[in-house]
């Protein structure tokens, strides 16, 4: 799922947003989009075997080294 906003950027005539909140599949086809133009809220069904699949295919978990982290996610002072 990706989310945006909608709508002229303040101040007026700076520029316009684009909208169109989406949820699309592992695959990266659009399976649900909202309005460009209205607030909107959208709710879709994905398929969750098709996720799970495509994890077991991808593999992209698999390579993680999550104990190699840590200076990433460290809170600064």
């Amino acid at each position: 799922m990706t989310r945006d906003k909608f709508g002229a950027l303040r101040p007026a005539g700076l520029a316009q947003r684009g909208g169109s909140s989406y949820f699309c599949d592992p695959r990266g086809r659009i399976v649900g989009k909202a309005s460009e133009t209205e607030d909107e809220v959208l709710v879709c069904d994905l398929d969750l075997d098709m996720i799970r699949e495509v994890r077991n295919t991808w593999q992209f978990l698999r390579d993680r080294r999550p104990e190699t982290y840590a200076d990433l996610v460290k809170e600064l002072p």
